[in-house]
Parts: C-alpha cells; sequence; structure tokens
C-alpha cells in the first residue's frame, strides 16, 4: 500500500469508538475510547461484565489505519458481531456485539474527531518548540585543481558536488575522479547488499520451507494418531460388548479368550501413550499444566489430539475455582482419614473404569459420610454417590425406611461407602457400554443431566467414538449450564490430582501409589 493511501486511511479511520452496554443493576453505561481495550470478567479489563457466560478475557477492540476491530480472546462461549460468530472482523459504523448467544450485548459506534490531523514528516521534534535553524557541517579545505572550482563549504554540498548527475565535462579533473571514487564505492556497496540481500532470502526461503514441512509432518501425524485412538475406541466398544453377551450366557471359555483381548488393548493404550510421546505432537504445548490436562482426558477416554482449545481454557479457569476455596482439601482430606481413595480404586479397576471417577464422587458429596441431596420429582439423593432411590435399587442397594425423609438412615445402603461405590460403579460402567461410546465425559454428563436425556442426544450421532464424543456434543449441542460446570469441575479436581503442588495445594496426589 503506497503512502498516499496510508495517509488517506488514516485521516479517514474514525478515531473514537463508543460503547454502550447494561450495568449490573440493570442501568446502561456509554464509554469512549481511543485506543484499544478488552472486555471480560476480571477487573483487569476496562469493561468488566459480571456474567458466568464472559471469559475472564473475553475480547478485544483496537484500531489500526484501516478503522476499528473486534478480536476473540480464546473465549469459551465465542463473540458475536451482527449475530455473527466471529475470531477477527472489521466493526461497521454502527454494530453489535454479543457475547454469548444469550449474553450481553454491547453497541458500538464509530466516532470521526473532526481535529485529528496527520504529523508529517517535517513536524517539530518530540520534545516541544520551533524546529532548529539548519546548520551545516564543516569540511577541511580541498584544494582545486583549477581556480575555476569552487571548494565546498559543507559536507552536503560535498556529497552533492562529488555525486551529482551534471556531466562529467563541465567539471574539473579534481571533481571527475572524485566522482568516479565514489561511484566505484557506491557500486561495491551495492553488490554487497545485493549478496546480502540474496543470502538472507535464500535463508528465509529455507526456514519457511522447515516450518512447512514441520507443519504438514506434525499435522500428519495427529491425524494418524486420531486414527489409532479411535480404531483402538472402537475395539474397546466391540470387546465390551461380547464380554456383556459372554457374561450373560455364561460362556466361560468365551469370556477367558476377551479377558485375553481386553489385555492386548491395555498394551494398545501403552503404545498410543509411547506414539503420542515419541513422535512429539503435543510439543506445542510445553507447559506441564497442559500436558496434565491432556492426560486426564485421555484417561476419561476422550482423544487429547483433537481437544478444542476452548475446552482446555476452561480446565484452567475451573482450576482457579478450585484455588479460590478450601471445599477440595477439605474433601481430600476425608479421603485420606478413611482410606476412600484406595477402596475406590480396588473396585473400579475391577469393572475396567479410570480410577478418576473417585472425583464424581467428591463432586456430588464432598466425602460427607452423610450427605443428603434436595428433594426431587424422582426422590431424594443420598450417600457418597448421590443416588436417587430407584437408581439406587436398579444397582442393587436397599434404600431403608426413611427412603421419603430427608434424614441419614444407617440402614441406607447409599451411606455404606464400599456398598455404594459398587452400585455407582456398577451404573457408570453401564452408561459407559451404552450410548457413551466408552466415553468417560459422556459418562460424567449422563450421570448429572440424566442418562435418558443425554441418550436422546447421542441417538441423533452416529455410533462412532470418532464422531460420539464429548468435544461434538459440546459443539453440536447446547448443555444445560448446571452439566457443563458439573463436567468442568471433576476434570479440573482430576487434573489437580494428579499433581497439586503444580497448582499450589499442599495435599498429596490422592491416587498416588495405587496398583
Amino acid at each position: 500500500m503506497d503512502r498516499d493511501t496510508l495517509i488517506m486511511k488514516a485521516v479517514s479511520a474514525p478515531a473514537e469508538i463508543r460503547v454502550t452496554f447494561a450495568t449490573a443493576d440493570g442501568g446502561r453505561r456509554r464509554q469512549v475510547f481511543d485506543r484499544a481495550f478488552r472486555v471480560g470478567r476480571e477487573d483487569s479489563c476496562q469493561i468488566v461484565l459480571a456474567d458466568d457466560v464472559v471469559s475472564k478475557q473475553h475480547l478485544e477492540i483496537y484500531r489500526d489505519q484501516e478503522g476499528w476491530w473486534v478480536r476473540d480472546l480464546g473465549s469459551m462461549n465465542g463473540t458475536f458481531l451482527n449475530g455473527e460468530r466471529v475470531q477477527h472482523a472489521q466493526i461497521t459504523r454502527d454494530s453489535e456485539i454479543q457475547i454469548a448467544p444469550d449474553g450481553p450485548v454491547l453497541s458500538v459506534e464509530l466516532l470521526n474527531n473532526e481535529d485529528t490531523t496527520l504529523v508529517q514528516a517535517s513536524a517539530p521534534p518530540a520534545g516541544g518548540g520551533q524546529p532548529q535553524e539548519h546548520r551545516p557541517e564543516t569540511v577541511p579545505d580541498l584544494s582545486a585543481e583549477s581556480p575555476a572550482e569552487q571548494v565546498p563549504q559543507s559536507v552536503t554540498q560535498v556529497l552533492e558536488k562529488y555525486t551529482s548527475d551534471e556531466p562529467d565535462h563541465d567539471v574539473g579533473p579534481h571533481t571527475l575522479v572524485m566522482r568516479q571514487a565514489f561511484s566505484r564505492v557506491r557500486n561495491a556497496a551495492r553488490a554487497r547488499y545485493r549478496v546480502i540481500i540474496l543470502v538472507a532470502g535464500g535463508l528465509l526461503v529455507i526456514a519457511v520451507t522447515i516450518a512447512v514441512f514441520q507443519h504438514l509432518r506434525l499435522a500428519k501425524l495427529t491425524r494418524m494418531g486420531v486414527d489409532i485412538f479411535y480404531n483402538m475406541k472402537a475395539l474397546e466398544i466391540s470387546i465390551e460388548k461380547l464380554l456383556e453377551q459372554a457374561a450373560r450366557s455364561g460362556d466361560t471359555a468365551q469370556l477367558d479368550k476377551l479377558a485375553e483381548q481386553r489385555r492386548q488393548l491395555d498394551e494398545m493404550r501403552q503404545r498410543y501413550r509411547a506414539y503420542v510421546e515419541e513422535t512429539g505432537i503435543l510439543s506445542l504445548y510445553p507447559d506441564p499444566q497442559d500436558q496434565l490436562i491432556f492426560k486426564v482426558a485421555r484417561l476419561f477416554g476422550e482423544c487429547e489430539l483433537n481437544m478444542p482449545h476452548e475446552f482446555m481454557a476452561a480446565v484452567k479457569e475451573y482450576i482457579q475455582k478450585w484455588k479460590s476455596t478450601s471445599r477440595l482439601r477439605e474433601a481430600v482430606r476425608r479421603i485420606e482419614e478413611h482410606g476412600y481413595a484406595a477402596r475406590a480404586f480396588r473396585i473400579m479397576v475391577d469393572a475396567s473404569l479410570p480410577p478418576q471417577f473417585l472425583y464424581l464422587a467428591l463432586q456430588e458429596s464432598d466425602f460427607k459420610p452423610r450427605a443428603i441431596g434436595p428433594r426431587t420429582r424422582f426422590g431424594i439423593a443420598k450417600g457418597f454417590w448421590q443416588m436417587i432411590p430407584t437408581t439406587a435399587a436398579q444397582f442393587g442397594l436397599r434404600t431403608g425406611p426413611l427412603v421419603e425423609l430427608p434424614r441419614y438412615d444407617p440402614r441406607d445402603e447409599r451411606f455404606d461407602f464400599d456398598k455404594s461405590t459398587i452400585a455407582a460403579t456398577r451404573y457408570l460402567r453401564y452408561i459407559y457400554n451404552t450410548e457413551a461410546q466408552a466415553s468417560g465425559l459422556l459418562v460424567i454428563a449422563s450421570y448429572n443431566w440424566g442418562h435418558n436425556n443425554i441418550r436422546r442426544l447421542l441417538r441423533k450421532m452416529p455410533e462412532n467414538p470418532r464422531v460420539r464424543n464429548f468435544w461434538n456434543l459440546l459443539a453440536q449441542n447446547k448443555i444445560p449450564r448446571q452439566t457443563y460446570d458439573y463436567v468442568l469441575y471433576i476434570v479440573s479436581a482430576a487434573v489437580i490430582g494428579e499433581n497439586p503442588a503444580l497448582f499450589g495445594f499442599d495435599f498429596a496426589p490422592p491416587l498416588e501409589g495405587l496398583e
């Protein structure tokens, strides 16, 4: 773009932007900006919106030579400009910016500042005052070979005299020699510059080529890794269905054969983890906290290689929520006092479930032995796993005579940790083997929202773990906020539990050392 065009754009681009938005008390507020600003929940933002759908640093609005722009800062719920979701877009004169499909709305107006002027190259120095008079630097006297030649009195005059394009026959022998010397020096410099530019250009081409090659190689390795993962998941689902059929039929020979296949599946999982580590697919995420998030997602049966960036950001946000309260520390203290982790580990591993489901019970009851939930149309949830009466009875628990009262009942087996954990594990396994397609995160969502609610959504998706997974559930459906929070609290607690010290907690990993 040439200089004149840039000048015209800089003059015509609105100098200020006016933003109108609703305040927490129901009023309206208007602010005018002449430079970049951010919108989010954090106090560091220029516009602070206290709404759960707003990320801490949600979006940025800034100005360049072409006008004002809005840029999404990796938010979970998205940024919409005039009804269309955008990552980076130019703002028209009168626009609406909405946070999330049903979140706060910012009305923006672009304002022209008539007094805005463009500072020319001849503007006064930055320190203020009038431009100083130019005083040419004097140079030593030069002897002239001809009385007709005038000796230059300044550096500027010397350069003009010996680099001028005037015909050589109008100058003296001394000036002619000096012009030839200047010409040789200038030509040699130009040749060096050409070599430097060619070398730099060549190095740039090589660097770009290497970067493109590495990007393509990484993309190919990632695709292969995703294929390996979902082929492994398909085999896992097939084995589990055959195991269930063999168990019902009592065919012990078939059970032994399938048990051997399950051991082979475990070896495949180990080889997959080794593939991810050896190929360095996740090398773009060297942060150990990121690596733990990937690990927990994989433990819960989701492919970390195609994890949405928004999900990782959300997990980190919920880790901060755990750090702002003593709830997690108190729950882990109860786990340690009563040995709940080792007891749950044994039960879950025997059922071929990841022991990280321990954090589901933590979210449900904080491991309070007499936890009682609110009354619902399905009954009162009680115990460590907060099971409702019908589900508890379906999976082998006695509920006791006080089942309809919000009171602790020692005869209600939902308050027995081992028995309730066995029943809850059976329920989790049932969800895991059916519509959840071996996705632990879908199992968690089902446990909270209701198996049948999730089932209706999952039945609309193909029976293929590559498609029927938690990432696609989030992308294609709007699940309740309560269920979204539920899943994120459990996943973030599991991430912290892998290495509490990394996140500033002083307790030991609850599942550490259990075999």
